[in-house]
């Protein structure tokens, strides 16, 4: 069976512009509408080295705003699981040492890196992030299983990064892009540890499938309020890290017909009949302007698809097949 796992990554940008409510709040609201309507769970991977900023600057913040960024991310936060989405992590170490004043946060080191961190931080970056959003889900049943970091390019994590989650009892991380095939179950063991790369699926593209308005506006969208700089990625690992031209199954970017291709695609290349498949798809709240394509693309997969295909979450996959 193909696992159909549906990441959003929720988050203002990675320079430290957005407006909460405006990129982050109002979309995932439209996301988890458009998702519960066909009874389709989607995987939240809450931005939390943000959230934690956005706490410490509570009061200039609400001063700013008139309203209090982390308490509207806490309330939706618990609302998507208590209305049966999954909530796993997303970090962006950049904003570990953040700072808010003249009305925007300044970021001191806008580059950095779990490359460039020891396992003494990484670990204690991961296990504040990890803690706090597990404060935020006060579920006897809730487990903080999967990360997504950021800042390092479309790759897999380092060695001592993934033993830090190892330690930390994360088992999967999802960021890298390399094309399928990955195997024939998707996913590949970090290290000989108990820890997992579900890649967010892609595959090899030619330069014209970039060059559609539904691919380019909202990567216009970003670079305007977030200029793209040098790349951070590790080409010597095993994700393209930026350098490879692969398409991403991205759910704000692509038409119905190509995320319906991306499923066919992974039909083909893997032994579905054999062994339990995870297909990562992502999208982010702040660039989603893909109802249309996003709502259509889930009546055609849970209409014609329902015996290769099975949608799913991160803690659902860990559960019951990682863990099996």
């Amino acid at each position: 069976m193909l696992n159909l796992i549906i990441t959003i990554d929720y988050e203002i940008f990675g320079n430290g512009r957005g407006d909460v409510i405006r990129h982050m709040i109002i979309p995932m609201g439209r996301i988890a509408s458009i998702a519960e309507a066909h009874n389709v769970p989607v995987t939240v991977m809450a931005e939390m080295c943000e959230y934690i900023q956005f706490e410490k600057y509570d009061e200039a913040l609400v001063n700013d705003l008139g309203y209090s960024p982390s308490e509207r991310i806490s309330t939706q936060i618990l609302e998507m699981h208590e209305r049966g989405h999954d909530v796993q992590l997303h970090i962006h170490p950049q904003f570990l040492d953040a700072e808010y004043s003249r009305g925007r946060f300044h970021l001191r080191n806008p580059k950095l890196s779990v490359f460039d961190m020891s396992y003494e931080d990484v670990r204690s970056m991961i296990e504040m992030c990890k803690d706090t959003l597990e404060s935020l889900v006060p579920s006897g049943s809730y487990r903080c299983l999967a990360l997504r970091l950021s800042n390092m390019g479309w790759v897999e994590p380092p060695y001592h990064v993934a033993k830090a989650m190892e330690d930390l009892g994360i088992v999967v991380h999802s960021l890298s892009d390399i094309p399928a095939p990955a195997g024939n179950n998707g996913l590949w063991r970090l290290y000989d540890l108990q820890v997992y790369e579900v890649p967010i699926y892609s595959i090899p593209a030619k330069l014209h499938s970039f060059l559609k308005p539904g691919f380019l506006l909202p990567l216009l969208y970003v670079w305007v309020h977030d200029p793209p700089t040098s790349p951070t990625g590790r080409s010597s690992l095993k994700g393209s890290g930026g350098s490879g031209r692969v398409m991403k199954f991205d759910i704000s970017k692509l038409s119905w017909r190509e995320m319906v291709g991306m499923l066919d695609h992974a039909l083909n290349v893997y032994d579905t009949a054999e062994n339990e498949v995870p297909v990562v798809a992502i999208g982010h709240t702040k660039d989603f302007f893909n109802s249309s394509n996003f709502k259509k693309f889930l009546e055609i997969v849970t209409r014609d698809y329902s015996h290769a295909v099975r949608f799913t979450t991160f803690s659902e996959f860990v559960e019951q097949v990682l863990s099996g």
